[in-house]
């Protein structure tokens, strides 16, 4: 299913976080609650957003995330590191050129 070309139907950087969405929906404490509401009053998709966690509760799935891999966990330190060490390179041959 894709989107319709033109559409504007997807979270917008002004949009309110779904955590804070699912606080606004469940009735939880938000600091900016009145700023939800009024952004939900033009907002199709957080409304959209808000009624789809509506109909699943996010307690439900509040479950301690599992543990990564250790195969998993070394390619992503080495990858990581690789990075940190390009972009130093990249530091230092702009720094020479300047």
């Amino acid at each position: 299913m894709g989107v319709i070309p033109g559409s504007e139907f997807k979270k917008q950087w002004h949009c309110p976080s779904s955590q804070d969405l699912a606080s606004y929906q469940q009735g939880l404490a938000v600091s900016h609650r009145s700023q939800i509401a009024e952004h939900l009053a033009g907002c199709d998709f957080c409304n959209a957003e808000l009624k789809l966690l509506a109909k699943f509760s996010l307690a439900d799935y509040q479950e301690a995330c599992p543990p990564v891999p250790d195969s998993l966990r070394v390619l992503a330190e080495a990858l990581l590191a690789r990075k940190s060490s390009q972009t130093r390179e990249l530091r230092l041959m702009v720094d020479k050129d300047q």
